[in-house]
């Protein structure tokens, strides 16, 4: 916690309510760092008191700006407080402000950036969402983050929370970009299988974007045979209706012998006669 956001803080109020907040704070420090705890912390006066403000003001329920800027203070200090960015929620909530829903998204993303992997600001962030209602923006700022660390979990899953709540079409290309960066990338295998075979798509259409996809996965198969990603997919994209697919199927045949060290290979044949009843000639793949 740097002393200038200390400095910040915006505590004008009149002399006695001023005095007697002074008091509760003292007061909370005081219980804070009292030498009979069993595991005592040495922090430093600014942590002190900022944290002793947010207490008290989370304790006076007190929805108001200086309360906002108490809390990010906090957060400054902790950016993983849960009770700080649930506090701010319910602020921003009160005051129903639109102005300051976006600069507390214009703070998300300064935070984002800063601490990329952090579930509080990610689900602050779509809490901001609900109420800005920008997805271009949101799928903007995920591509930024991504582009930065491709397989950040947490950009990710919030992309394809926007893409889900705005129903979002289109993001094949987004996908293919990530898997031509990295093929072996899990995190771009799924999101892909959640936007292509979401409950957006009709199933019309199911069989034909099916193959499509199955031949996609075997296509990005040829780079690498090992690629674990690659496989599962085509075996969800699948889903056991082989028969459907019979050119992938021979093709899975003419490798047994140029992989035969390789299960992921063993498990797609294995998987093929089984679904075609032939179970006698699965179970010796298993000896």
């Amino acid at each position: 916690m740097s002393q200038s956001h200390f400095q910040d803080l915006d505590l004008r109020t009149d002399t006695k309510a001023l005095l007697e907040l002074c008091q509760d704070v003292i007061q909370d420090i005081e219980e804070y760092i009292k030498p009979e705890r069993s595991a005592p912390i040495k922090y430093e006066i600014d942590f002190l008191w900022i944290s002793a403000l947010f207490r008290i003001l989370l304790k006076r329920k007190e929805y108001s700006e200086r309360a906002l800027k108490v809390s990010l203070a906090a957060i400054y200090n902790n950016p993983a407080d849960y009770s700080c960015w649930d506090f701010r929620r319910q602020i921003l909530k009160s005051l129903q402000q639109c102005s300051l829903f976006q600069q507390e998204l214009e703070i998300c993303n300064e935070l984002c950036l800063q601490n990329p992997k952090n579930y509080q600001i990610w689900f602050h962030r779509r809490f901001l969402c609900t109420f800005l209602e920008n997805p271009l923006q949101e799928l903007q700022f995920t591509e930024i983050t991504l582009l930065e660390d491709a397989k950040n979990y947490h950009a990710w899953s919030h992309r394809q929370w926007v893409v889900d709540h705005f129903q979002v079409l289109d993001e094949e290309a987004f996908s293919k970009k990530f898997l031509e960066m990295d093929f072996r990338n899990n995190s771009a295998w799924n999101y892909r299988y959640f936007t292509l075979f979401s409950n957006m798509r009709t199933t019309v259409n199911s069989l034909e974007l099916r193959q499509s996809e199955a031949s996609y996965a075997w296509e990005m198969l040829q780079r690498s045979f090992m690629n674990e990603s690659a496989w599962y997919y085509l075996w969800k994209v699948v889903n056991d209706e082989w028969h459907l697919f019979p050119s992938i199927t021979q093709s899975v045949q003419h490798l047994l012998e140029e992989q035969k060290h390789n299960r992921l290979v063993w498990i797609t044949w294995f998987n093929i006669l089984r679904t075609r009843g032939e179970v006698s000639e699965a179970q010796v793949i298993c000896k």
